[in-house]
């Protein structure tokens, strides 16, 4: 079990659910996979995601950011206060570099959390909304986060749902023209 050393004042411990998570994801040796063949790989992250997840998880869970005007405790830097009352997650990163992959695992820990640790431990519900910016990344998205008949989705196929958590996981991808009225 990790020791937790804090260093700012407001700091505080990350919960079991995201420990578990966190030692799942990126455990110090590659996941064994089997692709749609019965292949076996090896999966890992890239140390860039790892530091995206770990950073959103950093400034939501342990530094208490919800929005843009508390990052200005963390960097002693004036920002713009938000005008609205709801806490948005961002990460700018480049093509090709997994934001696909780095929402899956924004998504399950959040909803984890919410699940297993109640919707007061974050703050957040276990409810996401996730805005594309066209029809073409829409249609992409829905396709990696609901599973099909011939593959399964990326929460069930990369390695985000330790085993000890599946019994939690029950999440569905509604598109705008499936969301229940």
């Amino acid at each position: 079990q990790a020791k937790y050393l804090s260093v700012l004042p407001f700091e505080k411990p990350i919960s079991e659910t995201t420990m578990t998570l966190l030692q799942h994801w990126f455990r110090p040796f590659p996941h064994e996979l089997l692709d749609h063949n019965g292949k076996s790989y090896r999966f890992k992250y890239w140390p860039h995601q790892r530091r995206t997840i770990e950073t959103l998880v950093y400034l939501y869970e342990v530094c208490g950011v919800r929005r843009r005007e508390d990052i200005s405790n963390i960097i002693d830097f004036e920002v713009v206060p938000q005008r609205d009352p709801w806490t948005k997650l961002g990460a700018q990163l480049a093509t090709g570099s997994g934001k696909t992959k780095i929402m899956s695992l924004v998504i399950a820990w959040s909803y984890l959390n919410a699940v297993i640790e109640g919707e007061k431990h974050l703050g957040i519900g276990k409810h996401n909304v996730v805005i594309a910016p066209n029809l073409f990344v829409l249609d992409r998205l829905l396709e990696d986060f609901s599973p099909s008949d011939d593959r399964p989705d990326i929460f069930h196929g990369d390695p985000i749902i330790p085993k000890e958590l599946e019994r939690y996981w029950n999440l569905k991808a509604y598109s705008p023209a499936t969301v229940p009225s």
